[in-house]
């Protein structure tokens, strides 16, 4: 353990401080066991909450060396964090850091302050932040019933009910196809507000469609039947699922971001959800919210 400096000292208790009130653990000089190496590896300053389901770690590195950071010193600390399971790093310098390791720090995700910032830094607001943010899993379901509107002189004959058919003009299936006119009036998310409800958890939230097609889309069915079709009126069934992922954090353009790889029925899914601090024009701060899902 190297010998630990005034400023050091000043640090942990700054953040103990900060944390006084709050429910997350402090440790000075952490051992974080590294299955790489099959050792103990030490962080300077560990900040550990259960946060939103999730244990969040941050991870606080000191730099005591006499010039700015260099971006070799930054990638050996970031893959120390990495392999101990560190979810947000931050590097503390009185000497800055270099230009190439701003670049890199701000790719990765690492926040690097400089001492007399982190002294007065609000280090409970990463954790204050995602507090009520609790991933879920939005599953879109297209019931086999399917009432179709057909063109003159067209018919159904041959066909078989509930057979997903062929959309001849874009080479596609048809519940492909009705999900992506789905997606493309909703903005591409699929989330409607009446989602949030607890039968969206339950039973889910069923809903239908009316589809005009001008000119007719052409159906084929697997025997290669054919038939035109004006229109169509699809039922939708929406669910929702509380996911558990394995959370992620870090800074992007000053912004934190936590992104988790959550799995649901065997399929991974990936949801992004950045955080920022705002001031709207009254001088009030608050916070902003976007989300990105893979629906694939």
């Amino acid at each position: 353990m190297p010998k630990r400096t005034n400023d050091f000292q000043k640090l942990v208790l700054a953040i103990n401080n900060h944390f006084a009130s709050e429910s997350a653990k402090v440790t000075e000089s952490a051992m974080l066991f590294d299955p790489e190496s099959e050792q103990d590896r030490e962080i300077d300053i560990l900040i550990e909450d259960e946060i939103g389901g999730y244990h969040l770690k941050v991870g606080v590195e000191c730099t005591a060396i006499g010039r700015p950071l260099t971006v070799g010193k930054l990638a050996e600390l970031v893959d120390k964090h990495k392999n101990v399971g560190i979810n947000k790093t931050v590097i503390v310098s009185r000497s800055g850091f270099a230009g190439s390791a701003q670049k890199k720090a701000e790719k990765l995700g690492v926040e690097l302050i400089a001492y007399e910032a982190a002294m007065e830094k609000d280090w409970p607001l990463d954790f204050k932040v995602m507090s009520n943010i609790k991933p879920v899993h939005v599953s879109c379901e297209l019931m086999p019933d399917l009432p179709l509107a057909l063109a003159k002189e067209s018919s159904l004959d041959g066909f078989t009910n509930g057979e997903d058919y062929t959309v001849v003009e874009h080479h596609k299936p048809v519940s492909q196809f009705l999900f992506e006119l789905l997606s493309s009036k909703t903005g591409g998310l699929m989330l409607p507000p009446y989602l949030n409800t607890e039968h969206a958890e339950n039973e889910g939230v069923s809903f239908s469609e009316n589809w005009s097609f001008a000119p007719p889309i052409t159906l084929r069915s697997k025997n290669g039947k054919t038939a035109k079709i004006i229109g169509a009126s699809p039922s939708y069934i929406y669910r929702r699922t509380t996911l558990v992922g394995d959370l992620k954090a870090g800074i992007y353009n000053n912004r934190m971001v936590a992104s988790s790889v959550l799995k649901s029925n065997g399929i991974f899914k990936e949801s992004r959800f950045t955080i920022s601090s705002d001031t709207n024009q009254n001088g009030q701060s608050g916070f902003s919210l976007s989300l990105s899902l893979d629906t694939d």
